[in-house]
């Protein structure tokens, strides 16, 4: 059996320890012996192939004999000691299923501790010797039944829902790779049909701001002219906009950008402009006032419509209105202005005009006709207020008009989809129109969990978090309704809640205020969440509560609040504690350090598990890069150098600390986060390892004129916004010349900063 090179290493070292001091058992001794324990125990080291495997192995003290089930993890532990159970206790021996105690202070013991950690079992022979023939053969059946067992890897079972659900944190958590694992599974197990397996690819590309692989996906003309989900129709508008328009507004020219508009972009993707459906993100601004400015005939109303909308960046806004600007005032046409209302919205239906159908037929009396065509329209924009306008106008008529208007089968089609119940229900049918409303509204059994579902995904793009943060009792609602939540124990409101978590996450970090004073106990709650309600956690989820506890702390937390910071990190860090999830957590210790702590002894306490649990994979050099620099020097500002040894003894055979890849860079480095004291910490290590550069960072969180001259004067550029996509992002992403590197790290921590600089150093030298 060829194993792999790095585990032979530590197979090697943890054998050569265990059959070391403390053992009256060698590796050499057993080689050479014929014995039956010889035999066993070499038929036992064979099956210790990698860390999903397990073993057996005898260790003897004068005349007693003890023997050692070892294993790399859980799960693995427990199905051994299901076997043991079944091949030698309690018929020959005392074995029970107890876990084993292991002592530190032993030596043979701390290798076991070291190689695998705490999973171990111990079984003594009967009277502690070797003379039970019985014992020692149920051992080694054993071993040949688990060598000519055929073995599978261990899945993790997932549901379609909970793996959407992770996909989704991946990418609010800036995490591409485990974004690209959730699709992966999703595809290969045939859990989603091709057409939502588009949607999701697009919403990655989104995230990781990859906008002509939308545009130049096989897919996206097909997509173009179906049906969507807003988050996707609002990725496909900003993906255009970034790559035949984008350009124009750097260069101050929205003549021209009206000329492209209208002779690229309208020819090739009209449909795609069919409704605004509510959209508020900046381009979908900008692409939709190209519309009324550049289509035939002209659209005034929707121009004045987008010149309306409050709460823009003020570069973003000034550009809306130049674009604004090329359309010239029209004068009024009487005889529409004489057309009844209701009129006038089946006029703009019949155009498929949606959107102004919906706002028209809203402000007409009540009737039939108006909850026919409002309904039709809510269907076609999917958005949350034309549905409230929808649910409203058929709650208003009575038991007979209801009776009339439903006896259209389309018109019940058009109702179940847009209010989430059946026709009977609609007298009590409730259309959320902000956080607080649906997370209280998604234990409604008469709810599907799709209905719950694409409303959470819609909120970012179509609701006001600003004006949310404003109401003080629609936060306090908010407050309320993620404890009910987190603490349900039945029914459909938890999974629902976990499935609107990540869209919920990444609308708060949307804020132009994050972190926001009034927000804060809604970061406190959904990091209790995170730790627990969300089980099992994940990497993303370990992440992401990195990106509260940072909320948390910049706006100043009382000790109170600081002991739960820290508890709640070390409870999650028992959960998801693993090489994959390290870097999320030493980001947070960096964090935690650079803050003052009113609770030196629980910090050090959670620094104390961390490194603890930490050492055996430096050891065993599953740590490198940026994130092993950065764990030796938190080890050194904690004062905890003696828990790392192996990483301190290693450095000079680094060679990377021989030849830095950060000391070849050279010239102006922008850093643009919104995690402040990350960026400071990573310009701080930049001066020392990096010194021919001039390092700035920036933390605005609109578009400004010194941003914008950072993007255009810096010769590298690292921006970090996990899947947050903010004004400032797209702007520098429209200033930046195209010729200079843009860096994106994959995390928002300093580690994760370094290291996309490391990459970045390495690829061009």
């Amino acid at each position: 059996m060829s194993l792999p090179t790095e585990f032979v290493t530590r197979r090697t070292r943890f054998l050569d320890a265990f059959y070391g001091e403390g053992n009256g058992l060698t590796r050499e001794g057993l080689a050479k012996s014929q014995t039956q324990v010889a035999r066993v125990a070499r038929q036992w080291e064979e099956l210790l192939c990698d860390e999903n495997s397990a073993a057996v192995l005898p260790r003897r003290q004068d005349k007693q004999w003890t023997w050692y089930a070892i294993a790399f993890d859980a799960p693995t532990l427990r199905d051994l000691g299901e076997q043991l159970m079944a091949f030698v206790g309690p018929s020959y021996s005392a074995f029970r299923g107890r876990h084993g105690t292991l002592r530190p202070q032993d030596p043979v013991e701390a290798a076991i501790i070291e190689f695998t950690g705490p999973y171990v079992f111990q079984l003594v022979p009967p009277d502690g010797s070797d003379a039970c023939a019985e014992f020692i053969q149920a051992l080694e059946l054993m071993c040949r039944v688990r060598m000519s067992a055929v073995s599978r890897p261990r899945e993790r079972v997932r549901s379609t829902g909970r793996l959407v659900r992770d996909f989704q944190m991946a990418l609010a958590a800036g995490d591409q790779d485990q974004a690209a694992s959730c699709l992966q599974v999703l595809g290969t197990q045939n859990l989603l049909d091709a057409l939502n397996l588009r949607f999701l690819e697009v919403q990655a590309s989104a995230a990781r701001g990859d906008w002509k692989a939308i545009v130049e996906s096989a897919h996206f003309r097909d997509l173009v002219q179906v049906r969507r989900p807003i988050a996707v129709t609002s990725a496909m508008v900003q993906a255009v906009y970034r790559v035949y328009l984008a350009g124009f507004e750097a260069a101050g020219r929205p003549e021209d950008a009206a000329r492209a508009f209208q002779n690229e972009v309208l020819p090739q993707y009209a449909p795609l402009y069919r409704a605004r459906s509510g959209l508020t993100h900046p381009d979908s601004m900008k692409s939709f006032m190209l519309l009324a400015v550049a289509a035939s005939p002209p659209s005034p109303e929707l121009r004045d419509e987008l010149l309306a909308v409050h709460g823009l960046p003020e570069t973003e806004a000034a550009y809306l209105v130049r674009l604004a600007a090329l359309l010239p005032e029209a004068s009024s046409r009487p005889a529409q202005m004489l057309m009844l209302q209701i009129d006038r919205a089946r006029e703009a239906l019949l155009a498929a005009d949606f959107d102004r159908a919906s706002s028209l037929a809203a402000a007409a009396p009540v009737s039939v006709e108006r909850a026919a065509i409002l309904l039709r329209s809510a269907y076609e924009l999917s958005s949350t207020t034309a549905a409230g306008y929808a649910v409203e106008a058929v709650r208003g008529l009575d038991a007979i008009e209801r009776d009339e208007l439903f006896v259209s089968r389309a018109h019940r089609g058009f109702w179940e989809s847009v209010s989430g119940t059946s026709s009977q229900n609609a007298a009590n049918a409730v259309v959320p129109y902000d956080w607080a409303s649906l997370l209280a509204q998604m234990d409604d059994a008469t709810w599907s969990d799709a209905r719950a579902s694409e409303i959470a995904a819609a909120a970012p793009d179509q609701w006001d978090i600003v004006g949310l943060a404003a109401d003080p009792g629609a936060v306090q609602r908010l407050v309320c309704a993620i404890d009910q939540a987190a603490n349900c124990t039945s029914g459909p409101l938890l999974e629902r809640f976990e499935s609107a978590l990540p869209h919920l996450l990444r609308h708060l970090e949307q804020d132009p205020g994050y972190p926001r004073r009034a927000f804060g106990p809604v970061y406190d709650r959904l990091r209790m969440a995170l730790v627990y309600a969300c089980v099992p956690a994940t990497v993303s989820d370990l992440a992401l509560f990195d990106d509260l506890c940072v909320a948390s702390l910049e706006l100043g937390c009382t000790e109170q609040a600081y002991g739960g910071i820290v508890g709640d990190a070390d409870l999650l860090w028992r959960d998801v504690g693993a090489p994959a999830s390290l870097r999320p957590m030493v980001d947070l210790l960096d964090q935690l350090f650079y803050y003052p702590s009113p609770l030196p002894c629980a910090r050090a306490r959670l620094v104390s598990q961390v490194f603890g649990r930490a050492a055996p994979w430096v050891s065993s050099g599953r740590v490198d890069g940026e994130l092993l620099r950065l764990l030796r020097q938190l080890s050194c500002e904690y004062g905890v150098e003696q828990m790392l040894p192996s990483v301190l003894a290693s450095a000079s055979d680094d060679p990377e600390v021989v030849e830095d890849p950060l000391g070849r860079l050279a010239g102006l480095v922008a850093i643009h986060t919104l995690t402040y004291p990350a960026g400071l910490r990573a310009k701080e290590i930049l001066k020392v390892r990096s010194p021919q550069c001039e390092v700035v960072v920036n933390s605005d969180k609109v578009g400004t004129n010194q941003l914008r001259d950072l993007a255009r004067a810096a010769d590298i550029f690292v921006i970090v916004t996990g899947s947050a996509k903010h004004a400032a992002s797209e702007f520098v992403s429209t200033h930046r010349p195209s010729t200079r590197p843009l860096v994106r790290p994959r995390g928002k921590g300093t580690t994760s900063i370094l290291q996309a600089l490391a990459d970045h150093a390495r690829s061009v030298h």
